[in-house]
């Protein structure tokens, strides 16, 4: 069953569309919650997959590219808010959470999570909770927000790189030990083709300019978004903005599917369709809440 609510079986992802078995296009400002951050075509990954496939390499045997990504873990620190952490790589996102659970000495549904481009947010790392953890001590690095904050307390960081699909191996950075003196995990053994494709997609998100998207005016996101670089983070309420979600979708625009967000604005996106979108902020904000929230 998708996750992703009214959104067709979808034929081929190509840049920053997606199109359907039936012909129709859409905008995706989801962006697998920015796993797609630079497309969803990233050649030179796709490259180092084929690459690696076709010499055999699928099994989870040690490679030397595990010492180049380590290296490149290092170099890219800064660009990846792990400044004065340890980089791991792990299988996916879960093992990482788990991985940040046993460094801390707590429970998997214990460990505080907040997102780096809206740090005043307390998320979970996979399920569902009212309670709200403070300090936030492990925090979701956005690439290219402004304010991609990571607090003074953030014990653990995990960048989102270009890698799209829940398939995708997770980094995360660890300080040198915790306050009990609890040593930074080992990475997890990866096929060499997960590891090739990481080491380019973290190659070619290192080599970016800064958010080289169209410029907004963010008087025009108001009072639907606020803003953080091309992260849009929801005004409205959760069942408000499951209405915004179905207008824009019937618009053909795909937003994050995950309430409050974060949608993305694309890199690139032709003058039609900034006009598309703006025109629906403008219809929702009027239709939906007269203006307001």
């Amino acid at each position: 069953m998708s996750n992703i609510p009214g959104l067709p079986p979808i034929s081929r992802a190509r840049e920053f569309h997606l199109y359907s078995r039936d012909g129709n296009r859409f905008l995706d400002m989801y962006l697998s919650d920015g796993g797609a951050l630079l497309g969803h075509r990233p050649r030179a990954v796709a490259r180092e997959i084929s690459s690696a496939l076709s010499r055999g390499l699928f099994a989870d045997y040690p490679s030397t590219l595990g010492a180049r990504l380590e290296r490149l873990l290092v170099s890219g620190a800064s660009r990846l808010g792990g400044n004065g952490r340890e980089g791991r790589v792990f299988r996916n996102r879960e093992r990482a959470f788990a991985a940040a659970a046993t460094f801390f000495g707590c429970n998997l549904y214990e460990l505080p999570v907040a997102d780096g481009a809206r740090p005043a947010l307390p998320i979970d790392p996979g399920h569902s909770s009212d309670r709200v953890a403070a300090p936030c001590r492990v925090v979701i690095f956005r690439p290219f927000a402004v304010d991609s904050a990571v607090p003074g307390d953030a014990d653990i960081v995990l960048p989102i790189v270009p890698f799209p699909g829940d398939w995708a191996p997770a980094i995360a950075y660890f300080p040198p030990r915790n306050g009990r003196g609890s040593l930074v995990p080992e990475s997890d053994t990866l096929s060499p083709a997960l590891l090739g494709a990481l080491n380019r997609a973290i190659h070619n998100l290192l080599h970016s300019a800064d958010w080289p998207g169209a410029r907004i005016d963010s008087a025009k996101l108001k009072p639907l978004w606020t803003a953080n670089g091309p992260y849009l983070f929801a005004c409205c309420g959760e069942e408000q903005y499951r209405e915004v979600y179905d207008r824009f979708l019937a618009r053909r625009i795909l937003l994050n599917p995950q309430f409050p967000g974060p949608s993305i604005l694309p890199i690139i996106w032709s003058e039609g369709e900034q006009t598309l979108f703006f025109r629906s902020c403008e219809a929702a904000a009027k239709e939906l809440f007269r203006g307001e929230f």
